[in-house]
């Protein structure tokens, strides 16, 4: 007999590849994972399918040298449905994107057996019930579930939120860094102490066996960072994504670029599972797939809003208001901590206009443009123009380019505190607690990597120099991602009972004003402007690439042939197309895989602006 087998290598083809079975050993299950060679590189492969006979001639066809785990199943039937289709989402080959789901496998490993649930309930879900699955919906999940927390490091309401789901099943809990499934997995040692910790940098054996700690019973909880989010669940398993407004769990610097997010939804609706997502501000894309949303915010959060376009008619010229500086003061004073977000990723080259603030904007998409010499251009719709020398807005001609950085924040704070530490924070290793109170500067790492450690310290002020920074980038989403960044340092300060001061020249956007009433009214404005604009989550976004060789009216019929019916469709230069379709959030049409060599593309407008 010939199993089917997908190896977990970077390889260009998506197999998967014929090995023969050892004579007098069983066939494998599929699911199972095996010990093959590749052109003669040791690898572990995916069990796929078994047949009996196969194309290639038995003398070229190489044996399984081993099983893994005592040859019990990983995945069932309905993962294994879902792996090409995530492959194709995300434009790669399948075998890269299995290497980036697998765990690390060491010569030797025996799946521990007898010390919980059967090992073998994968082989219950029968291949066939997957057959007649639609090819891009597949299964519907009982429910996802959203909650979101005033902190989601309040110790207390994680434990109760675990201890609720584990009355249900074992729990998968997704994490964005190793900081935070650190912190995971400490708090919940506080209510079972079958917990383990799994990601990318532990050593062969324990990688595997913590991956696997779920399916076997040896564990309630596993936390694992986004390369867990395949890890092998009983039939009552359930996942809980924490942080999931973290961007983390995209991983950006190697192929494929996936969103751990998205594929923990996308596997909860093919396995039949349940979903909970907890943040301190959700994205829109788990608020508009949850089926119930507990949203919990504090309304006594100590909030002090600075206008600053009030401070610049009183003369106002520095980084730092009166108001801040006095408040630091008073904070520094009684012993206490300051943390200074200034987002380096803000309109650093926006031009603005000295005497209104007034940013020179596109005229299609009303975003502040980049300026590049004398030259400004908008980084979604790639407009440029000519940078005018007067405010469109008030006719004056104190055009400057305009951005907080922070060594600019650096350099103010120990010239208005001479006597006091400042501190730029720029690693973990920055973050040391003195004695003496002390002033940290820093970007949004303060609640995205370093956020376990930034808790530990005795917080007495949060401050936002220029909060409408976060708003210019030209992005699709810089609304949502604004306001995650503010609701995370709001949080900072609300649990050690601190101030939250925002400085900035847009007190009436949205996302600040989220910031004190109800959440709710952002999230319906900004799933409506999604649906207006054809953005996700209520569209499925596809940037294409065509061939260099395929002319333009052959790449379009070749595009629309392949997307699904009410799909638009634009053509925006350079080869490139972009396309959007219903449902929104959801797994391109694996038909995009019939079109060929040459063609590229990204599910994910997020990629496009890098």
């Amino acid at each position: 007999m010939i199993a089917k087998i997908i190896p977990a290598i970077r390889i260009p083809q998506d197999g998967p590849f014929d090995y023969s079975i050892p004579d007098g050993t069983p066939p494998p299950e599929p699911g199972s994972l095996v010990r093959v060679r590749f052109r003669g590189k040791a690898t572990v492969g995916l069990v796929v399918g078994v047949t009996e006979t196969s194309e290639v001639a038995p003398s070229r066809l190489l044996p399984i040298e081993d099983r893994v785990f005592d040859g019990q199943a990983v995945m069932n039937a309905f993962s294994l449905h879902l792996l090409p289709r995530l492959a194709a989402h995300y434009c790669v080959p399948l075998p890269l994107l299995l290497l980036q789901l697998l765990p690390k496998i060491p010569v030797k490993v025996a799946l521990p057996l007898g010390s919980g649930n059967d090992p073998s309930y994968f082989l219950s879900e029968a291949s066939s019930e997957v057959e007649g699955l639609p090819l891009d919906d597949g299964r519907t999940g009982p429910t996802s579930s959203l909650v979101m927390l005033d902190s989601a490091f309040d110790a207390e309401k994680v434990r109760t939120l675990v201890t609720d789901e584990l009355q249900v099943g074992p729990l998968l809990v997704l994490a964005p860094t190793v900081g935070h499934a650190t912190w995971l997995k400490e708090t919940i040692l506080g209510i079972t102490s079958k917990v383990e910790l799994y990601h990318g940098a532990l050593a062969p054996k324990r990688s595997a066996l913590a991956w696997t700690s779920l399916a076997t019973g040896a564990m309630d909880v596993l936390v694992a960072t986004r390369s867990g989010v395949m890890a092998p669940l009983p039939p009552n398993g359930r996942i809980m994504i924490f942080a999931e407004d973290e961007p983390s769990f995209i991983q950006f610097d190697a192929e494929p670029r996936f969103d751990a997010r998205f594929v923990a939804r996308e596997r909860a609706k093919a396995e039949g599972r349940s979903l909970v997502n907890v943040s301190e501000a959700p994205t829109l894309a788990a608020y508009a797939s949850s089926s119930s949303r507990l949203m919990e915010v504090k309304d006594d959060t100590d909030l002090t809003v600075i206008r600053l376009d009030d401070e610049r008619r009183g003369g106002f010229k520095g980084v730092f208001a009166d108001q801040t500086v006095i408040a630091i003061y008073e904070i520094v004073k009684d012993g206490k901590d300051v943390i200074v977000c200034a987002n380096r990723k803000g309109t650093a080259l926006a031009v603005r206009c000295a005497d209104c603030w007034a940013a020179i904007e596109c005229d299609a998409c009303s975003l502040p443009m980049r300026s590049f010499g004398h030259t400004s251009r908008c980084v979604r719709c790639d407009t440029s123009r000519e940078t005018p020398t007067t405010c469109p807005k008030c006719g004056g001609s104190r055009l400057r380019d305009r951005g907080l950085t922070a060594t600019r924040a650096v350099e103010e704070l120990k010239a208005l505190f001479p006597d006091v530490e400042v501190r730029e924070v720029e690693s973990e290793a920055s973050l040391f607690e003195s004695e003496r109170p002390t002033i940290f500067v820093g970007t949004e790492m303060l609640v995205h990597s370093l956020r376990a450690k930034v808790e530990t310290l005795r917080i007495g002020a949060v401050i936002v120099p220029h909060a409408e920074q976060l708003f210019g980038l030209g992005d699709y989403s810089d609304s949502e991602d604004g306001y995650t960044l503010l609701r995370a340092l709001q949080a900072l300060a609300t649990r050690q009972n601190g101030r939250f001061i925002l400085q900035t020249y847009s007190a009436e956007h949205p996302a600040i004003l989220a910031l004190r009433d109800a959440p709710e009214a952002f999230y319906e404005q900004g799933l409506s402007e999604r649906e207006e604009f054809g953005y996700p989550p209520a569209w499925t976004y596809l940037k294409v690439t065509s061939p260099e060789v395929m002319a333009s009216d052959e790449a379009k019929n070749a595009l629309k042939s392949r997307l699904p019916d009410g799909a638009r469709l634009d053509f925006s230069g350079d080869r490139t197309y972009i396309s959007r379709f219903k449902p929104g959030d959801s797994i391109v049409p694996q038909a995009l895989k019939t079109l060929g060599k040459g063609w590229v593309w990204r599910a994910n407008p997020r990629y496009t602006n890098e």
